[in-house]
């Protein structure tokens, strides 16, 4: 009762949002919701700062998806780019991200209303995969660049994006397009229909559908100069030149890390048997010390091949009187094949245990004694070189005869939606319900290993990993080699909405306006890994029913348990708008969100040894309860002043709150393979620390509940600025706006953990590898509140037009110039940033993001030239214990481990010939031309050319974040260089 007191308390109170919508609705009489407001009103710019990209605009840009368009806008930094789809998370989705705020705070929707988030499972946070829209159904883009949680709830924090699909269309119209990069690679094209029927003026119904496939090519990273190298090679900087080596210890032929007795000093050291018999490692292999590195950056992706299916069905009737019923119906068939190197894993040869044996015949007692005999020689140990001081083996080997690892990641989007409105007693009402989902498949194509299988042909001796050449035991490891689904989740939304707006009251300037309503949403998330995901000896040796569960997949997760979850909010929210003065308007919002706690119908009891070791595990018969629950009132206060017809002044200030994500809760624990980076080993002389190695790499939410539980994130933003328009010719715009943010969500960065790892010690532990079967140090990526933010910087959008020697000239210039980005470290409370520089958030946030436009009317011909500019940053710097950068030895080898950048001391710049500026990435600009015919009847002819001077991705160090690719940043720079590309579009009727 309480609740429906406070709800209709709330709906009781009032705001104004921003109003906006393009030029030819401005000479229109009819109301509209715009972005940023639930009251409907005559369009016109508003309060605060929204953005409208038309049809018209669309097709200028040449842009072949809604990722290629949406990631383009200079207020897009920190989204998901389709390269991080290569072995860094980004599992097969592309989303949006206003002011480089992560995707979470970005609120996208279609048609006014939510679509359900496409979830990676691997603490990415949730996001709406863009590549559920296509293109070709939209007829405008509303980009709302406040914060709206006071209007559309938590996830608004940022702003939002509204995709608005065609109206009352009558007609039958379709086009295909194809790009064709200069250089082999990375083909794209599509295919559109769209027709609809029906007038409502005159036959009180309009049904509309459209059809899209899209088809693009990938990339290779062999295919670019600038990738081909893979992770292995010279730059340099300052003057002096450099090794970049980001390579593998798992090699072909496979290295031996050998561990011997706790007497010997530097008890661990790796060698490769296969070297220490002929002196090589075969290609592709690397000589560097006593082991063979693998070059795993050459041979993936650059960008993963993808296709798409969109249907999209749409339907408006009249019911009599002035309501109206309708309906939207969406269904998405999108894959994105990711691929990039074959498996590597490490796995245990020698088991020490009174009776023990080794587990495979792959290592002879003499093999061990020249290993054990080199590396004592190296350690300058005296004394005994028989292989009985080592007490443990490791096979570090890199499967390549399984084929690159490669997936399809498959997200099937279902949106369909439901409702009637009209006019009632004199308000706009309407009631609609959302049924949304989003279903990701992860399917192995090729390169994944069933463990078991793959054991017991080392045993059977058909393949010895220390002596097969690459391309040798294809056939022979074929019967191991994992096909079909991997992994399973599929997030769901509900939402029930009712929504009424009118004329509240009147003011001796007007009539005050009032909008509210009240949304019932149930969110769902459910994870059903595959069988051999759910396998892994350190965490589900045995399923409920005992079941055993040994084997894994080599290259993939494991371990990971199935889930079922489910949470309920409800939220209410009133708008009223002033008009104070003739001049002024003022306006006010307040919302009431409550989520519930989590219900997991799929949860476990698990129970531990000493080691951290899962002994066995409950399932329960009905649900349980994870995290906590959380309320929270946010409001928002704006106004809006126009001293003269010519000039608007406008100002907002708003919180918001963003409640922990299902993910970020019920996460069961998982084995996700191997860190990112290389790192150091974070607790020296302890069992399991390998020395400079990636190690294994583990998630899980936090399900604690009460004070150890996750808290919400707390948000506030404020915005200023205006629009100056002193003719019909010129239209200034610029905007000052700041978000910060408080108990931020984040899992814990790795590099920040490896390098603070006494503060964070709680979040490493020893594990018994689930594949290799050896003792392991592990990371535990999870979910905390680990820091404050603070986001700011300065929106423009000018436009100018005239004439021009009989054609119609126009310009547009837009971009971001920010002023802050950065977070403080959760290990010293520091403020850090990512603005201008490699963060250790392994993000960059470009300080000047900016797009000039120009555009040519004459006759049936339209000319648009486009230049983009992102300004060059700081590049990633490195410890020497990174063991990235290296000096070059007189014959050109590789050289010792450098600090480069900050970690470099001014001794060891003279020393060791480290450098301690680091180095610049250099800006990046390119220029877009295309020229567009309507001559013809009904066709309409388009062709240009995208990055018309051919410009290369300026060089990049980074090796985390962007996915596998090396010496460029795919979320900053395109890989494909020149593009030229035609569109043919016919409309019969």
């Amino acid at each position: 009762m309480k609740a429906t007191q406070l709800a209709l308390a709330v709906a009781a109170i009032g705001f104004a949002g921003g109003l906006y919508a393009d030029e030819a609705s401005q000479h229109k009489t009819e109301k509209i919701e715009v972005t940023g407001s639930s009251i409907k009103r005559i369009a016109k710019e508003g309060a605060v700062p929204v953005t409208t990209i038309s049809k018209e605009d669309i097709a200028k840009t040449g842009a072949t998806s809604v990722t290629d368009l949406i990631q383009n806008l200079p207020s897009m930094q920190g989204y998901i780019a389709s390269s991080q789809s290569v072995n860094s998370g980004g599992a097969g989705i592309t989303s949006a991200a206003l002011h480089a705020l992560q995707s979470k705070y970005t609120l996208v929707l279609l048609n006014g209303r939510r679509m359900a988030a496409a979830y990676t499972g691997a603490n990415n946070g949730s996001a709406v995969n863009l590549e559920s829209i296509p293109l070709a159904s939209i007829e405008r883009i509303e980009v709302l660049t406040d914060g709206a949680s006071a209007i559309y709830g938590a996830d608004a924090v940022a702003g939002v994006v509204n995709f608005i699909l065609k109206k009352n269309y009558q007609g039958l119209e379709v086009s295909a397009t194809t790009n064709q990069p200069q250089k082999s690679g990375g083909e794209n094209s599509s295919g559109n229909l769209v027709a609809g029927f029906g007038s409502m003026d005159t036959d009180g119904f309009n049904i509309q559908l459209s059809y899209s496939h899209d088809d693009q090519k990938k990339l290779l990273a062999s295919q670019r100069d600038f990738t081909k190298q893979g992770g292995v090679f010279q730059f340099e900087n300052n003057g002096k030149k450099y090794w970049y080596t980001q390579w593998s210890s798992n090699a072909v032929p496979a290295n031996l890390l050998i561990t011997f007795d706790n007497d010997i000093d530097n008890f661990q050291s790796f060698y490769n048997p296969n070297r220490l018999e002929t002196g090589d490692c075969p290609a592709p292999g690397i000589k560097q010390g006593t082991r063979c590195r693998y070059n795993y950056a050459a041979v993936v992706d650059n960008q993963p091949e993808s296709k798409r299916d969109s249907f999209f069905l749409t339907g408006r009737a009249k019911l009599g009187g002035s309501f109206t019923g309708f309906g939207e119906l969406a269904y998405t068939d999108f894959t994105m094949r990711a691929a990039y190197a074959p498996p590597a894993q490490p796995l245990g040869v020698i088991d020490t245990s009174p009776g023990g044996a080794s587990p495979y015949s792959i290592l002879d007692n003499a093999t061990l004694d020249r290993a054990a005999r080199a590396a004592f020689i190296d350690m300058e140990v005296p004394g005994n070189y028989s292989h009985d001081r080592i007490t443990q083996a490791q096979v570090w080997t890199r499967v390549a005869d399984a084929g690159r690892r490669t997936d399809d990641y498959k997200t099937k989007s279902f949106h369909g939606v439901a409702g009637v409105e009209g006019n009632w007693l004199g308000w706009d009402v309407s009631a609609s319900f959302t049924h949304s989902e989003a279903k990701f498949t992860d399917e192995a194509v090729s390169g994944y290993v069933d463990s078991a299988k793959f054991k017991e042909i080392i045993r059977s001796g058909k393949y010895d990993p220390f002596h097969s050449a690459q391309g040798s035991a294809v056939d022979a490891l074929a019967p191991a080699v994992l096909r079909g689904k991997l992994n399973e989740a599929k997030s769901t939304l509900d939402v029930l909405t009712l929504k009424a707006s009118g004329e509240a009251f009147q003011m001796p300037e007007g009539a005050a306006m009032f909008g509210g309503g009240v949304d019932i949403v149930r969110q769902g998330y459910t994870g059903s890994p595959s069988v051999i995901y759910q396998g892994g000896t350190n965490y589900r040796t045995r399923l409920p029913d005992g079941t055993s569960l040994a084997n894994t997949a080599i290259g993939g997760s494991a371990g990971q348990l199935p889930f079922d979850t489910t949470r309920d909010v409800w939220g209410t929210y009133g708008e009223l708008l002033l008009p104070v003065h003739r001049t002024l308007e003022l306006s006010t919002a307040l919302r009431y969100d409550h989520y519930s706690a989590a219900k997991n119908a799929k949860g476990f009891d698990e129970t531990r040894d000493a080691a951290g070791n899962i002994t066995s595990l409950t399932e329960h018969n009905g649900s349980t309860t994870e995290g906590n629950s959380f309320s929270r009132a946010t409001f928002k206060i704006s106004g809006r002043w126009t001293p003269n017809n010519s000039t608007l002044i406008r100002a907002s200030y708003g919180t918001g709150f963003r409640a922990p994500e299902l993910q970020d809760i019920t996460n069961p624990t998982a084995f996700l393979g191997s860190t990112n980076g290389t790192y150091s080993c974070p607790f020296p002389g302890t069992l399991g620390c390998q020395g400079e190695a990636q190690y294994d790499l583990l998630q899980q939410g936090n399900k604690a509940t009460g004070a150890n539980g996750l808290k919400p994130e707390r948000s506030t933003q404020w915005s200023m600025g205006g629009r100056f328009e002193p003719s019909k010719s010129v239209s200034l715009g610029l905007d000052l706006w700041n978000v910060e943010i408080k108990d931020q969500i984040q899992p814990l960065n790795e590099a920040t953990a490896f390098a603070n790892a006494g503060a964070y010690k709680k979040f490493f532990t020893v594990i018994n590898d689930p594949t290799g079967g050896f003792k392991s140090w592990a990371f535990s990526q999870q979910p905390i509140n680990l820091s404050r933010a603070e986001y700011q910087g300065i929106d423009w959008d000018h436009t100018f037009r005239t004439p021009f020697f009989g054609t119609k000239l126009s310009a547009q210039w837009t971009g971001t110039y920010m002023l802050k980005a950065r977070y403080t470290d959760g290990a010293t409370g520091q403020w850090k940033s990512s603005l201008g520089r490699y963060g250790d958030d392994n993000n960059v946030v470009s300080r000047v993001v900016t797009t000039l436009s120009l555009t040519d009317v004459w006759g049936a011909f339209t000319n648009t030239f486009a230049l983009h500019y992102k300004s060059g940053y700081h590049d990633q710097e490195f410890k020497a214990d990174d063991a990235v950068i290296r000096a070059i030895t007189a014959t050109g080898g590789f050289g010792g481990a450098l600090a480069f950048g900050a970690a470099c001391s001014a001794d060891d710049a003279k020393t060791k010939g480290c450098d301690p500026t680091g180095r610049d990435v250099a800006s990046y600009s390119t220029l877009d031309w295309q020229t567009r015919y309507t001559g013809f009847k009904n066709l309409t002819l388009t062709g240009g050319i995208k990055n018309l001077s051919d410009r290369k991705p300026p060089l990049s160090l980074q090796n985390a974040g962007a996915g596998n690719s090396s010496g460029y940043d795919g979320r900053y720079a395109d890989a494909l260089g020149r593009v030229y590309y035609l569109t043919v579009g016919y409309k019969f009727f």
